[in-house]
């Protein structure tokens, strides 16, 4: 992951307090968990400030670093609400954490084979389907430009040296928008850029059925979060909740306004999706090795 002797040392003395970080996050241990982390995101800037003359890829690699720890506490917070069963929170805090993965993967020099990349992306977003969101809304705005937050010229001009979404001597390139003129227009998609857009639903909603079993099994100790390996879909017949037996020249129940006879007299079952949480014990060091 890191390169550079500065950093990769840095990183290798870390490394055994954020193994035990993250443990204690899958135990249960979260807010000790996550504070142990969030230590070393201040040893990190009070190194940063240490260094004289830092080489490019060495202030590179410290935004990696810190990142890479970044994620795993916004990891942490997701099975913090995820467990309090704050699922419209835990949907924002599962796509905090995605967001701050995909940094990480970006500027890695991990293979994408990698223990730990194909672990948090196939459980990541595993775990987005198992809430009710299919649907999002996205606001188009009218904007005068976008300023580049590093040297503050129009971004898409020619003058500004930099593009969004890379890093340069540590810090990443960001579109500012500048003087919204107007909202353009609220749309709904299935692909948006940002997924926290959605229809908001009560925590004890059915809509959340899904991710309340799995809640319900971290509550219980029957999972931890290092557990958590696929999901299975499938279909199951099932007896008919809304059949009711008539007579076979009565209007049916369904409201057709048929006979029975000629409607729904064969349905007395129906098939319905069905989803396994697959269960894949995996220990903390294997992932974080």
């Amino acid at each position: 992951m890191f390169s550079s002797e500065e950093i990769l040392g840095k990183f290798r003395s870390y490394k055994p307090i954020i193994v035990d970080a993250v443990r204690k996050i899958n135990i249960g241990d979260t807010a000790e968990g996550k504070n142990d982390l969030e230590g070393l995101n201040n040893e990190i800037i009070a190194f940063n400030e240490e260094l004289e003359s830092p080489s490019e890829q060495v202030l590179n690699e410290l935004f990696l670093l810190r990142s890479y720890i970044q994620f795993l506490v916004l990891y942490s917070i997701f099975w913090e609400k995820l467990e309090e069963q704050k699922f419209s929170n835990s949907w924002h805090s599962l796509q905090d954490a995605i967001s701050q993965y995909r940094i990480v993967k970006k500027f890695s020099c991990e293979n994408e084979e990698s223990i730990f990349l194909s672990f948090f992306e196939n459980q990541l977003l595993s775990l987005e389907k198992l809430y009710p969101y299919n649907v999002f809304f996205s606001m188009g705005a009218v904007v005068d430009y976008y300023e580049c937050s590093i040297c503050g010229l129009d971004i898409d001009s020619d003058e500004c040296p930099h593009f969004k979404g890379e890093l340069y001597s540590g810090v990443m390139a960001v579109a500012i928008a500048k003087n919204i003129r107007q909202v353009d227009h609220v749309s709904m998609v299935k692909h948006p850029a940002d997924k926290r857009c959605v229809v908001q639903y009560d925590d004890d909603g059915e809509q959340f059925n899904l991710i309340r079993y799995l809640s319900n099994l971290l509550k219980e100790k029957k999972i931890l979060p290092f557990d958590f390996g696929e999901l299975r879909f499938s279909e199951k017949t099932i007896q008919n909740p809304d059949y009711v037996k008539l007579g076979r020249n009565q209007k049916c129940f369904c409201g057709s306004g048929k006979k029975f006879k000629y409607c729904c007299i064969d349905k007395k079952t129906v098939n319905s999706g069905h989803v396994d949480i697959i269960a894949n014990p995996t220990s903390v060091e294997k992932v974080l090795a």
